[in-house]
Formats: structure tokens, C-alpha cells, sequence
């Protein structure tokens, strides 16, 4: 388990540091969401993780479906299993899905909850030049045909505030920041 804490302010050190198999890294300035998702991923993948999973930290997706994903991207030898959550918080998220269910039948192309395994991560690199790192991933594997499948996610209820925030600001940035990474997986 890689636990990236990016300059939070609760406990994250503390309880991660109560479990023997977790690495922590702790981020010296605030790199933001997407950075620290690929710093995460680079990690799991450099210490030889084959199926590499993202979850959020704030607790709105269900821990329980774990091992059920694990499972699934093994048994099934699969690229990548995309977490679809039933309900979006953004307009944009809005807009993504719908092109996404459109072209490839996944309702949320955004959700942070995603397994993929070792190879695509290989094949597809990570990121760095834009704040994408998770929805890239995904593009990539869809535009190239790797095997996928969705799981269906009960989402709880958000512990604190998005470090996104709200408003049309936010929104554009969402949009653009999506668009950057399907771009980039086209080019790749």
C-alpha cells in the first residue's frame, strides 16, 4: 500500500505509519491531486506492484470492493477495471461521461477509483505536464483496445471539502485538464 500525502493537515502520517506494509511518501510542498496520483503510481510500480489501484482520501469511495477489483483484473486478465460511481458531482464530470458512455460505455471516465495493471502503466507512461493522471491512463487503454471492465460504485459521503472546489472555474478547469489528457493519450 503507497499512501502519497500531499501537505495534509489531518493524521495521515500518524495512521499510516501505524501499518508495517505501507510505504508513505510525504510530499515536502503541495503538488496537487494528479501529481501525487502519478507519484503513487510511479512508486507502485517501481517496487514491482502488478495490478495498481487508485482510491481518494476522501473517503467516498467503498474500501469493500477492494479486493472484489483485485480479484477481477487477475482472474480475468484485464488492463484495467474503471470504478463508475452513481452520482457526479460536476458538470463537467457530466459532460465526460456522457462523450465516455457514448464511444466506450462507461458512464464515469473520471471516477478515482481505477485498477489498471503494470503493462499499461509501462506502455502508457505516466503524465507530467498537465493534471490528468488517472483519466489519461484510461483514455490511453480505450483508445488502444486493452481488455477493461467497470464496476458499479455506491459512492458515501465526502470527508471534507473538495480541494477543487466549485464554480464555473473550476468546471472549465476540469474540462480542460480532461481534454489535455485525451489528447496526450492520442499522441502517445
Amino acid at each position: 500500500i503507497v499512501v502519497v500525502d500531499d501537505c495534509s493537515s489531518d493524521n495521515t502520517q500518524l495512521v499510516a505509519n501505524r501499518f508495517n506494509e505501507v510505504i508513505l511518501i510525504r510530499n515536502q510542498q503541495n503538488k496537487g491531486y494528479s501529481k501525487s496520483l502519478e507519484i503513487g503510481i510511479g512508486k507502485a510500480v517501481d517496487i514491482g506492484g502488478h495490478y495498481i489501484m487508485t482510491l481518494d482520501a476522501d473517503g467516498q469511495h467503498p474500501i469493500e470492493l477492494v479486493d472484489q477489483i483485485f480479484n477481477r483484473i487477475e482472474s480475468q486478465n484485464l488492463d484495467m477495471v474503471i470504478g463508475v460511481r452513481d452520482e457526479l458531482p460536476r458538470i463537467s464530470e457530466y459532460i465526460i461521461a456522457s462523450i465516455s458512455k457514448f464511444f466506450w460505455g462507461i458512464g464515469d471516465i473520471t471516477c478515482g477509483m481505477k485498477c489498471y495493471k503494470d503493462t499499461l502503466i509501462t506502455a502508457a507512461g505516466l503524465p507530467t505536464s498537465f493534471n490528468s493522471t488517472g483519466t489519461f491512463l484510461a483514455f490511453f487503454a480505450l483508445i488502444r483496445g486493452y481488455k477493461f471492465e467497470k464496476v458499479k460504485i455506491k459512492i458515501k459521503q465526502r470527508i471534507g471539502k473538495s480541494r477543487y472546489g466549485a464554480g464555473i472555474i473550476t468546471e472549465i478547469k476540469l474540462l480542460l485538464s480532461i481534454m489535455r489528457g485525451y489528447a496526450a493519450a492520442i499522441k502517445k
